[in-house]
């Protein structure tokens, strides 16, 4: 591989997530955002109002929080530094796995695009960035395990995939990709050998579950990991919001079966293309003339051109991409087993790979959603079986007189794969850094850079930034910091803005989740009443205008409880609600 071809490459995932035009400093999500942020704030002084279920999620993000505080680095976007430093470290990971097998020149292009999925979805330091980091280097020590024969590293994969559970509770059911070690003793029929890694992946799993109980003591209670447990087979069959097992089973099949649709459309262009010549090249200058159209929609704005706003959701919408991709996966892992030309070595990186693309989504409601947290080792397989499958199509063009209807030439199909992977990666980049941000802030609206420190470096509509930054200061000077608070309205991010820690535990601040019930909610509210504490314990109540005009189960509950006893209202914007309670009434 020519250093100038590995140079362009490894420039162009650098730059991916660190462009200045990405959105890093443009908005914020005040909802899933913000439900982690609490977490990371409060996890050391009040592991109640955390979400235990993501416990070392919370505590890697504390840390970190603590460590940007340092630094003075502002920690919204110090959080995204994380995610990127994060995707860096998975793409190094990935090719030093993949480089031992094959020296391809396809593995940095798949690591690209697998960059531009990641920053797809939540370019932010969160839950499913903390389980990818575990994960994925789990997965790397048992691949170079089993085909390396060095069991000892069996100790590293198995403590990997137990933090990965103790970060998501879910992603214990992860565990199933060492099936793969049934895989390779079927392969070897050495006992011993399977005992000692057996042995090997006991040892790893007993010492990081060990490690993560003793941190559990120290921070919230030994009890807390059974409660998780508890937790997750609850919701596994109690939630409403898609976390049964039947509704993710579901999602992730549709998600398959979106995706085998897809690729048969894009096979059949493929073979088509074959057989007329001019097909190959209208689709060649196609791609380059909607890579200048999103350009365009970049500088002039796409709501600005006619039907270019069309254009940017089709192919804003990376998930027929993910899709595509699982399709791809599972038609390569199925071809490569097949394949007795391939190493048994590969063979296992094919297992593997596919196991992993069955696992990770599962514990989600989001589905295929979760392969852009994978793909770091998803798609440089993909891209390996393609270039396997194109050197053999060349190898049988050699030997084959007849070679009119190959087109494009196979010889030119390298660098042609290459001019449209590339293209892809700019269009689906500037997809999303440009018109995801544009739809999601307001045109026309004027700008405004946030004054908090919570949210230094960050610019968002003016009529956004000006109501949130009069409500949080209104907390902030209201009350003392050891005041609890409630959130109606999808804004667990205030809590973390100012300070308050939420009154409602077990739902990090964002009760409309379906980690709590409106009967859990009343309940805990009903206790601030009983418990004949003072008046000054009793919760804040934020409501924002959503919450308001659109009434939930749970946001009544809260409004009854505000009702019941004699709250005021103390602060009122054009956006949010503050209630207190009322010191001069019985």
């Amino acid at each position: 591989m020519k250093r100038t071809y590995k140079f362009f490459w490894i420039i162009l995932i650098a730059l991916i997530p660190l462009l200045p035009s990405s959105g890093w400093n443009f908005s914020i999500d005040v909802s899933d955002v913000g439900f982690n942020m609490n977490q990371y704030r409060f996890c050391f002084t009040d592991m109640d109002s955390t979400y235990l279920p993501l416990f070392l999620t919370n505590i890697l993000g504390g840390c970190l929080l603590k460590v940007f505080g340092i630094l003075h680095i502002p920690a919204y976007i110090g959080m995204e530094t994380a995610w990127a430093a994060v995707c860096f470290y998975l793409c190094f990971l990935s090719y030093r796995l993949y480089v031992r097998y094959r020296e391809d020149a396809l593995i940095l292009p798949a690591l690209a695009f697998a960059m531009v999925l990641a920053k797809c979805n939540f370019h932010f330091f969160i839950y499913n960035t903390a389980v990818a980091f575990m994960a994925l280097t789990g997965l790397y020590f048992l691949i170079r395990a089993v085909n390396d024969k060095k069991s000892g590293m069996l100790f590293f994969a198995s403590a990997f995939f137990m933090l990965a559970a103790f970060c998501k509770i879910s992603s214990i059911l992860q565990f199933a990709v060492f099936i793969v070690l049934f895989y390779d003793f079927y392969r070897k029929k050495d006992v011993a050998y399977f005992v000692r890694q057996v042995l090997w992946c006991v040892v790893g799993v007993l010492s990081s579950f060990a490690s993560g109980l003793f941190l559990m003591y120290k921070t919230c209670g030994i009890g807390t990991y059974f409660q998780m447990v508890a937790d997750m087979f609850f919701y596994a069959g109690n939630s409403n919001d898609g976390h049964t097992i039947g509704n993710m089973v579901v999602i992730n099949f549709k998600g398959t079966v979106r995706g085998m649709l897809l690729l048969a459309v894009l096979y059949g262009i493929y073979l088509m293309a074959k057989k007329v010549k001019s097909l190959a090249l209208f689709i060649g200058y196609g791609m380059i003339a909607m890579a200048v159209l999103l350009l365009a929609g970049a500088v002039f704005g796409a709501d600005r051109i006619a039907g270019l706003s069309m254009l940017y959701r089709m192919l804003g919408d990376y998930l027929n991409a993910v899709a595509v991709i699982k399709a791809m996966l599972y038609v390569c892992v199925v071809l490569i087993l097949k394949d007795k030309e391939a190493s048994e070595e590969f063979k296992t990186l094919a297992f593997a790979s596919g196991m992993l693309a069955v696992l990770m989504p599962i514990g989600s409601n989001v589905g295929i959603t979760h392969l852009c947290n994978e793909a770091f080792f998803v798609l440089p397989y993909i891209a390996i079986c393609i270039g396997d499958r194109m050197k053999k199509a060349k190898r049988q063009t050699e030997e084959t007189v007849e070679t009119e209807h190959k087109l494009p030439e196979v010889r030119n199909t390298g660098r042609l794969l290459t001019v449209i992977c590339a293209i892809w990666c700019v269009g689906l980049t500037v997809s999303q850094s440009f018109y995801m941000t544009k739809a999601y802030l307001k045109d026309q609206e004027p700008k405004q850079q946030f004054t908090l420190d919570e949210l230094r470096g960050i610019r968002y509509d003016t009529d956004i930034v000006q109501p949130m930054e009069e409500v949080v200061n209104f907390i902030k000077s209201y009350g003392s910091e050891s005041d609890k608070m409630v959130t109606c309205g999808a804004i667990p991010i205030l809590h973390y803005l100012t300070g308050r820690a939420p009154y409602i535990t077990g739902c990090g601040g964002w009760i409309e989740t379906d980690y709590i019930t409106a009967e859990e909610i009343e309940q805990q509210l009903e206790e601030s009443v009983s418990s004949g504490s003072e008046q000054e314990a009793m919760p804040l109540v934020v409501f924002n205008k959503t919450a308001l005009d659109e009434q939930s189960e749970k946001t009544n509950v809260v409004l009854i409880f505000v009702k019941e006893n004699f709250y005021q209202q103390v602060f009122a914007n054009g956006e949010y609600e503050v209630y207190a309670k009322d010191k001069k009434s019985n």
